[in-house]
């Protein structure tokens, strides 16, 4: 008569089965990641848009805002990170007295086919360039 052995052994179908689970959690490691480099790539151009903003602002601080202060331009970007189009526009509030200008920044760059934007506005002392 043919005995049969109890737990001495791995069968085909749970090892199969392991194998199924430890690729499926392989696979979600490796999405995870390619997720976050793709976010810290836009993180990466989002602060540098930030400081491009920052920079302009100061600049235009030291010039000296006035009404009507329209700047555009693009700025050179090196090999593999995206191309930047900033946007400087300053007018007046009402009543025309006042000595404060609205400001409105903008900067936008483009990743892979989305093209994004950061805008700032705030309020600046009137001061002839």
């Amino acid at each position: 008569m043919l005995k049969l052995r109890g737990d001495s052994g791995f069968m085909l179908l749970e090892t199969m089965l392991s194998v199924l689970i430890i690729a499926s959690g392989v696979a979600l490691v490796i999405r995870s990641y390619a997720a976050s480099l793709r976010l810290s790539k836009t993180a990466a151009a989002m602060a540098s848009s930030c400081m491009i903003l920052e920079e302009k602002l100061f600049d235009m601080d030291f010039k000296g805002f006035y009404r009507g202060l329209t700047e555009e331009q693009i700025s050179d970007a090196p090999v593999g990170q995206p191309g930047y189009t900033w946007s400087l526009t300053a007018y007046g509030l009402e009543p025309e007295e006042n000595d404060l200008l609205a400001v409105e920044a903008s900067v936008a760059y483009k990743i892979g086919s989305q093209t994004r934007k950061v805008n700032v506005s705030t309020l600046r002392k009137y001061r002839e360039g």
